[in-house]
């Protein structure tokens, strides 16, 4: 599934981006890596208790083709919008619920400070040169006592 790509909201300059966007369709919900990733992910949500039946609000930073955003839509009602520097990738966003945005969170836009009860850092921080000032970054879209799910 396409997303249209006039449901993309663009708020940041849509530099170059350099990643490697073949990534996209190798990232499908059927490649061993995603399934092993989500399921860790998913066991990890019972270890904790974090309910799945809530209406948390989450951030997917990287998102992508939405593959991860499309898995938690179908394992829980959350919504989760998703935040990536490339538009081939937000093009490609399979996921149905939540928005998305063409977004440099390094520019902490005042509107998504304290939005998220929960934010996904998933398969992008060893891909940054300053991975410290990036996480700073990230949780500041985290409400108080939010969770922060990193995976890399």
């Amino acid at each position: 599934m396409n997303l249209d790509p006039s449901k993309i909201q663009i708020l940041s300059d849509p530099k170059y981006h350099d990643f490697v966007v073949s990534w996209y369709k190798l990232a499908s919900k059927d490649h061993f890596w995603i399934q092993w990733r989500f399921a860790a992910f998913f066991q990890q949500l019972k270890d904790i208790g974090l309910s799945t039946d809530s209406t948390f609000k989450a951030l997917d930073i990287g998102c992508g083709n939405g593959t991860l955003k499309d898995q938690i839509e179908e394992n829980t009602q959350w919504i989760v919008d998703g935040a990536d520097l490339s538009i081939e990738g937000l093009k490609a966003n399979v996921s149905k619920r939540g928005n998305l945005y063409l977004y440099n969170i390094l520019e902490k836009k005042t509107e998504f400070k304290e939005k998220y009860d929960i934010i996904f850092l998933f398969d992008i921080l060893e891909h940054l040169p300053n991975i410290h000032e990036f996480v700073k970054a990230a949780l500041f879209h985290l409400k108080p006592k939010g969770y922060c799910f990193v995976n890399v």
